[in-house]
């Protein structure tokens, strides 16, 4: 098996996903936006052999031992998924589904141990499937963090109205009839506003400082993510 650190600008990372199912967490824009934001430097882990592959995008960051001074990137250092939900991807033989998964995850801990990474923190995906789960839990701890809410947007409006929370539907009835319609913003006309509004939110729910995302953030974002993107509300 082969191990490679794959550059945002690498075709073999566009290639890999058009491939399978993936999200916009997995695109090289957006691990580069987050490389950004904490201070890492954006790759694509592909353990490969043959046409088969296990592919990874994370955030590789530098770990300082105390004491020591913060310049240039020392040897040692850690990896982490971009925010989100960018699970591991994969194509994969299905008869030899966990022997493979098993060879990949071991190449993958002993060629990033020899490039000086001492850990890696990797989140899953709610509607992605990760293969062969128990034999992740046999590399690391697997953790599940709780249930994540989903919608259905294939269904019928019919069908989605009537899953909806009274009182939620409640709600968008009186704000439809103090005259307020839903609006597509595809040309982010609106940026400031989605961005004040985005920030009482936060501050409404006390969120950490971690998630008060500014104004230039967003605007980096849509640039890396182009037309996956857009404002709604």
């Amino acid at each position: 098996m082969q191990l490679s650190l794959l550059e945002p600008d690498d075709e073999r990372w566009t290639t890999l996903l058009n491939g399978v199912q993936h999200d916009f967490y997995h695109l090289p824009g957006y691990v580069s936006l987050e490389a950004t934001r904490l201070g890492g430097r954006p790759k694509g882990i592909l353990v490969e052999e043959g046409d088969y592959f296990l592919f990874l995008p994370v955030v590789i960051r530098p770990v300082y031992i105390l004491g020591e001074e913060p310049t240039g990137y020392p040897h040692l250092s850690d990896a982490t998924s971009p925010y989100g939900y960018p699970t591991p991807l994969a194509n994969l033989p299905e008869a030899h589904e966990q022997e493979f998964v098993r060879s990949s995850l071991t190449t993958l801990k002993v060629k990033l141990a020899e490039a000086g990474l001492i850990s890696l923190f990797a989140r899953g995906h709610p509607l992605i499937r990760l293969p062969a789960i128990p034999i992740f839990s046999e590399f690391g701890a697997l953790v599940t963090h709780g249930r994540t809410v989903w919608i259905d947007l294939t269904l019928a409006h019919s069908d989605l109205w009537r899953d909806t929370r009274t009182s939620y539907r409640n709600l968008i009835a009186r704000l439809e009839r103090a005259g307020h319609t839903p609006m597509l913003d595809a040309h982010w006309e609106h940026l400031q506003d989605f961005a004040l509004i985005y920030r009482m939110t936060m501050q409404t729910v006390g969120a950490q400082a971690d998630y008060y995302f500014g104004l230039e953030y967003f605007r980096k974002l849509r640039e890396a993510l182009k037309d996956n993107i857009f404002i709604y509300g």
